[in-house]
C-alpha cells in the first residue's frame, strides 16, 4: 500500500493531497489496482484506479515508460456514497461500467469484459462488505446501549441493598 500512496502523492495538490497522505489507515485494506480508460465524448485516457475496503482512487495516468510510473488529478471516491454499474461496449469495443457519486459520474472502460466485469463485481463487493460492517457497527453500538437501558442501575442497585 506504501508505493501506492507514494506513487499517487508525487504530484497531488489540494484537498486530495490531505486523503492520500492518510491512505494508510489500520482499517483500510487493499483491495485491487489497475489501468483502465475514460471514455467522454469519443475520447479516452488512460486512467489509474485503486480501490480499498472503503475508498477508490482514480488518477490520469500519465505513465511514459515502465520505468517511469506517474499519475495526476487523483480523485477520491468514498464507496459509501458510489455505485457502480456495467454498460453496453462502445463501437470501438471497449468494455465499459459507470461509476456514479453525488457529484460525479465516470465512465471507465476496459480491453476485455472479464476485466470490466470484475471490477464491478469488485467494487459492489466491497461496498456490500463495507455496508455490512457499517451496519454490523451499529447493530453492535445499539445492542450495547440497549442492554444499558434495560438495567442502567444493575452496578448501583447492589450497593443500595442493605444487609440486615
Amino acid at each position: 500500500m506504501m508505493h501506492i500512496q507514494k506513487r499517487l502523492l508525487k504530484n497531488a495538490t489540494g484537498p486530495v493531497l490531505t486523503h492520500l497522505q492518510n491512505l494508510i489507515e489500520p482499517h483500510r485494506k487493499f483491495i485491487k489496482e489497475g489501468v483502465v480508460v475514460s471514455v467522454s465524448k469519443g475520447q479516452q485516457k488512460r486512467k489509474h484506479i485503486a480501490l480499498f475496503s472503503d475508498v477508490l482512487y482514480i488518477s490520469d495516468d500519465t505513465t511514459k515508460t515502465s520505468k517511469k510510473v506517474s499519475y495526476k488529478n487523483t480523485e477520491r471516491f468514498a464507496l459509501d456514497n458510489l455505485s457502480v454499474s456495467m454498460l453496453p461496449p462502445t463501437p470501438e469495443g471497449i468494455h465499459v461500467f459507470q461509476i456514479c457519486s453525488e457529484s460525479t459520474k465516470m465512465v471507465l472502460g476496459c480491453s476485455t469484459e472479464k476485466e470490466q466485469q470484475t471490477w464491478v463485481h469488485e467494487i459492489q463487493l466491497t461496498f456490500q462488505r463495507l455496508k455490512f460492517a457499517a451496519s454490523n457497527l451499529s447493530y453492535n453500538a445499539l445492542n450495547t446501549d440497549l442492554s444499558q437501558l434495560s438495567n442502567p442501575m444493575s452496578n448501583s442497585t447492589s450497593n443500595l441493598v442493605s444487609s440486615d
